[in-house]
């Protein structure tokens, strides 16, 4: 299954702030996740998924808007995490639903940085990358950090959000950590991509059927409210 995963809805945010325009036009906005479980952080029990959106209709107010979601987390099959592990193993990529489910299943909790409204360039890629987990294209390995020239990637949940623009898998800067120090990680370096890393924008959360988890973000608040 690929691209056919997006899930249109129908939006119920108030107008971005946009010019108004009688054409059609669309946004677009990635949030990134984190979970870890609280007090120790074991690289066992963290995670690191993106969620982009694409906000398609015409005018300012965008309530009349659609909306298609999807989402890169990727996860050894077996859904256990084995940092020590050096050899790849088949992985899967999880919709949001089944991450939280998972998140919960392990008692880990969720942290977000956005949604960060981004620019098209960044969608298509991920959306190319999404359909390269779906299709099992890549192995999954929790330490990624050399990866010998070979035909298959591999690569853990931080780098499959990361490498979607087509980085050079044979190293990989280490991230410092895991879960929410991951996802900052995945952030940062993305950032070019992001209209602006200082505004979020909570309420698209509402429209994938997320709630507002605990907000790690840079810079002011969104004016947006719940």
């Amino acid at each position: 299954m690929s691209i056919a995963r997006l899930i249109p809805s129908l939006i119920v945010v108030a107008a971005l702030s946009a010019p108004s325009k009688s054409a059609a036009e669309d946004f677009y906005f990635m949030t990134v996740y984190g979970a870890q479980r609280p007090i120790i952080n074991q690289a066992r029990y963290t995670h690191t998924w993106a969620t982009f959106i694409k906000l398609s209709g015409c005018g300012a107010d965008l309530r009349t808007y659609r909306a298609e979601s999807f989402t890169i987390s990727w996860l050894p099959a077996t859904l256990e995490v084995k940092p020590q592990r050096l050899r790849p193993e088949p992985g899967i990529n999880l919709t949001l639903q089944q991450t939280l489910e998972q998140c919960d299943k392990n008692r880990m909790e969720v942290a977000q940085f956005g949604p960060y409204q981004i620019k098209p360039e960044l969608y298509a890629l991920a959306i190319r990358r999404f359909d390269q987990l779906e299709r099992r294209e890549l192995t999954y390995r929790a330490s990624d950090l050399f990866n010998a020239k070979r035909t298959e990637e591999t690569c853990n949940c931080i780098y499959a959000v990361l490498d979607i623009d087509g980085r050079d898998p044979t190293f990989r800067p280490v991230t410092l950590g895991f879960g929410d120090i991951g996802s900052a990680f995945v952030v940062r370096i993305l950032s070019p991509y992001i209209v602006d890393r200082k505004q979020t924008y909570p309420c698209v959360t509402e429209l994938i059927g997320a709630s507002n988890y605990r907000t790690l973000q840079f810079g002011k608040p969104s004016i947006f409210t719940r």
